[in-house]
């Protein structure tokens, strides 16, 4: 779960705590969004949820350029797409905020979908 400066832990930390109930989660306390992907790649993470766009709109975000190890993490067999769920569609830009996932596999994928609430549009 990515909580990056002071402002949104209140709003990202009770939509995790909603999300990943009684599952095993550590916060990244340096969330890098290639470093990530990588985690995810190499089996040491299950699944990483950006959600700040939706909870803290005001804050840091992930940006397009940040995602670009997203095609590396793909062709690693990593589940990557948008929050809430959907397709990874965003302009190339450096301004955009993206909410995206990434999930090792489709079985966490389908079990943490299921638990996502609505995000505001």
């Amino acid at each position: 779960m990515v909580r990056l400066l002071p402002g949104g832990h209140a709003a990202i930390g009770s939509w995790a705590d909603d999300v990943l109930q009684g599952l095993e989660v550590y916060d990244d306390m340096y969330p890098c969004s290639g470093g990530q992907l990588m985690a995810v790649a190499s089996g040491a993470a299950s699944a990483v949820l950006d959600p700040r766009p939706f909870l803290h709109p005001d804050g840091f975000h992930t940006h397009p350029y940040d995602l670009a190890a997203f095609v590396v993490a793909r062709a690693a067999g990593v589940i990557v797409e948008a929050l809430p769920p959907g397709p990874l569609l965003f302009p190339i830009d450096t301004s955009t905020p993206v909410a995206w996932a990434a999930y090792a596999n489709e079985q966490i994928a389908a079990q943490l979908r299921d638990r996502l609430p609505k995000l505001p549009t």
